[in-house]
């Protein structure tokens, strides 16, 4: 099962917090990582993204990641659905 291991947002991204609270009402955790605060993990989302700053940026135990995904996309990710919330 793929699990969520990283979050990368800052703290004025409003898509950022609506994903937050999306994943925290599923009751999933994960390691939130602000990227204003963070050089390093600025530099990771930089390379992932192709040279750009995009967040929200979600990584999977998989070696994958979701740039700015919806609902949907997290869900069939983790493997769940809609009937899990």
């Amino acid at each position: 099962m793929v699990e969520l291991v990283a979050f990368y947002e800052t703290t004025w991204c409003s898509r950022c917090k609506r994903l937050k609270k999306f994943l925290e009402d599923l009751g999933i955790t994960v390691n939130w990582i602000d990227i204003d605060k963070d050089k390093e993990a600025s530099r990771i989302v930089i390379e992932l993204n192709n040279g750009k700053r995009k967040i929200p940026t979600l990584v999977f135990s998989d070696d994958t990641f979701l740039v700015n995904p919806d609902n949907n996309q997290i869900l069939n990710k983790l493997g769940l659905s809609m009937y899990d919330m």
